[in-house]
């Protein structure tokens, strides 16, 4: 269960809490100059939400099942959910090519699960992918803002409906009221408040890492466990991972493609403020 949003009005930011129910997770460089959060099921990790090379973010929540959109082998016309992350993340399919590839494919849920899939470019151009339903592809000019949770949105006509009902409906409520209520830029500590109205403290699901990122500007600020006085940030350029890089002692970590762990990464880059 996650909050995912796309503030386009004054200037384009993307925030994203990640909500988890006790799995591992890891953090790594996909490709190298790219930013990857994988999840562990079944022994494996699979992408969760990442940024791609280009620019391109996607992610890959839950959403209710309505028993269509079901796992079936992948042949040359229909893939799996986990195979476009992938791609996108992998900058094998164009932005701008995404929507024709979908008309031309049929895409189906990983094995036991029910997804969808919000991809962003830098212009907070939106495209919804909700397998078994249909796909959604909004601009600046439809709307201030985009919101994603676990309800399906293929399920209403209006791109910001503002009466919803299913898993995530109070987070995303609670979202649409605080983006509604910002008429200028949004800056990164504005956008950790709107994420932190939207937090999860269990039982079941806790927000475990949010994020926040400015496609035009390549930058990217997370935060872990809820601390959003502990910024880390993420230089696209070198793979690199800061700690309150404002701060005189400042530390860092370079990732790869192995990955790393949340408390890896926070002993390898201890609180400096």
């Amino acid at each position: 269960m996650c909050t995912s949003f796309v503030y386009r009005e004054k200037n384009i930011l993307i925030g994203m809490n990640l909500d988890n129910d006790g799995k591992e997770y890891q953090i790594s460089s996909y490709m190298g100059n790219d930013f990857l959060v994988s999840i562990k099921m079944k022994g494996r990790y699979f992408p969760s939400f990442g940024i791609s090379r280009a620019g391109t973010f996607v992610n890959d929540l839950m959403v209710d099942s309505n028993g269509e959109g079901q796992y079936k082998r992948q042949s040359e016309k229909r893939w799996i959910s986990n195979t476009l992350v992938q791609r996108i993340l992998g900058d094998q399919i164009p932005f701008d090519a995404l929507m024709p590839l979908l008309e031309e494919k049929e895409i189906v849920n990983n094995p036991g699960l029910s997804t969808h899939n919000m991809i962003a470019n830098i212009d907070g151009t939106v495209i919804i992918v909700e397998p078994g339903r249909k796909n959604i592809l909004s601009g600046p000019k439809d709307s201030s803002y985009y919101i994603m949770t676990n309800f399906p949105l293929s399920g209403y006509d209006g791109i910001l409906p503002q009466h919803v009902s299913g898993s995530g409906s109070d987070r995303y409520l609670e979202t649409y009221k605080n983006l509604s209520q910002i008429h200028n830029e949004l800056s990164p500590k504005e956008g950790f408040d709107i994420l932190k109205k939207a937090q999860q403290t269990g039982p079941e699901w806790t927000t475990e890492l949010s994020l926040i990122y400015n496609p035009v500007l390549r930058q990217l600020y997370f935060t872990f466990d809820c601390d959003y006085e502990t910024v880390f940030e993420f230089e696209f350029a070198t793979n690199t991972v800061y700690v309150n890089k404002n701060t005189s002692r400042e530390r860092s970590v370079c990732l790869t493609n192995k990955g790393v762990s949340k408390d890896r990464l926070k002993e390898s880059l201890p609180q400096t403020g």
